[in-house]
């Protein structure tokens, strides 16, 4: 029962991210796309796209829908969210009052599937341009932040994600070097941006 609500619920962020892959603005050739001066002032004109805004509406709606879990629990429901296993949820959570941290449970194991789903798909954009990247790390960094709203910490994998997009190319292996990150992420991401 809980993979079925869960899957009814995260179908809408996973129908959102199946886009990442195929948008034309990895590709763009902006102005911009001249040598990366370190906290450029084009750094913070980039604003997340629709698709990462529409996946964080999604997940800021969730507390109110969720907030029937908090309210007159059924026995059989109390059951059921104490001995059930939800995706990603964070293993380090405990049950104890089910009342009090059924949303937050579940809501936990929304943003951590959200940060794995969206993983998976950006590993599948086929090249970012410079801007590409930019814009990349701009989405990721939004999804950070309402993410924090949740006190769930960004998944280990997608803070590298970050760091190897953040990278200026001629230091990337260095990077990657003091960083690292799992090789499969960050050969990945290197032929995605093009470094050899």
């Amino acid at each position: 029962a809980h993979d079925f609500s869960f899957d009814i619920v995260f179908n809408q962020i996973k129908r959102r991210l199946l886009l990442v892959p195929s948008l034309s603005s990895w590709k763009t050739v902006a102005d911009s796309d001249a040598p990366v001066v370190r906290d450029s002032p084009l750094d913070f004109t980039l604003s997340p796209q629709d698709y990462i805004q529409q996946v964080t509406e999604c997940l800021l709606t969730l507390p109110q829908s969720l907030e029937q879990l908090t309210t007159d629990l059924k026995p059989s429901l109390r059951i059921a969210l104490q001995n059930g296993r939800l995706r990603h949820a964070d293993p380090m959570d405990n049950i104890g009052s089910v009342d009090h941290q059924a949303a937050d449970l579940w809501l936990g194991a929304f943003a951590r599937s959200t940060m794995h789903f969206y993983l998976d798909v950006i590993l599948l954009i086929p090249k970012l341009s410079v801007h590409g990247t930019r814009q990349l790390l701009a989405d990721v960094r939004y999804l950070f932040n309402v993410i924090d709203a949740f006190e769930v910490a960004p998944l280990d994998d997608l803070k590298h994600l970050e760091a190897l997009l953040d990278a200026p190319e001629e230091n990337y292996h260095s990077i990657v070097s003091s960083s690292s990150p799992p090789e499969r992420l960050a050969e990945r991401v290197s032929r995605m941006r093009g470094i050899s």
